[in-house]
C-alpha cells in the first residue's frame, strides 16, 4: 500500500503569534514543548494546527504546567493583553477547551506509564514468557 499523509506543524502558528502578543521566550519554550507532546497523540491529525498552537500557548501562559519552567520570564504580557487577544481573534474557544483535555489526559497516562512493566506485560502475551511478580518470580 503506498500512500502519503501531510500534517501541518503548528509551530509557524506559535512563533507569529509570538510576536504578536510578546509571549517571552520561556512561554514560547513550554508551548513548544506542549506541541512536541501533541504528536504522541492523535490531535494533529484531529484537530487544525492553529488550534493545537493557540491550545499550547493557552496552557503555557494559564495552567499550573508553568511551575515546570526554570526560567522566569523577563518581559511577559499581561494576562490581560492575552485574553483580550483571544477574545478578538475569534477562535474556536471549545475546540481549545477540547484539546487541552486530550492533552491533560495525555499527560496523565504518562505520569502512571511505567516501561518496565509495560514491556514485561508485552513478553508474557506476545512471547508467552511469564511476568515477574513483586517477590521476583515468574507467574
Amino acid at each position: 500500500m503506498s500512500a502519503y499523509l501531510i500534517i501541518h506543524h503548528p509551530y509557524r502558528t506559535l512563533t507569529h503569534v509570538q510576536q504578536l502578543i510578546g509571549l517571552s521566550d520561556t512561554e514560547t519554550a513550554l508551548a513548544w514543548t506542549i506541541i512536541n507532546d501533541t504528536y504522541a497523540s492523535d490531535l494533529p491529525l484531529l484537530y487544525p494546527p492553529h488550534i493545537i498552537a493557540l491550545t499550547a500557548i493557552y496552557m503555557a501562559y494559564f495552567t499550573p504546567m508553568r511551575a515546570r519552567s526554570l526560567n522566569k520570564p523577563t518581559a511577559q504580557p499581561s494576562s490581560a493583553k492575552l485574553v483580550e487577544w483571544f477574545a478578538q481573534s475569534g477562535v474556536d474557544m471549545e475546540a481549545i477547551v477540547m484539546v487541552t483535555q486530550e492533552i491533560i489526559s495525555l499527560y496523565a497516562v504518562w505520569k502512571d506509564y511505567k516501561v518496565k512493566e509495560v514491556k514485561q506485560l508485552l513478553e508474557a502475551h506476545v512471547f508467552g514468557r511469564g511476568v515477574e511478580n513483586g517477590n521476583g518470580r515468574t507467574q
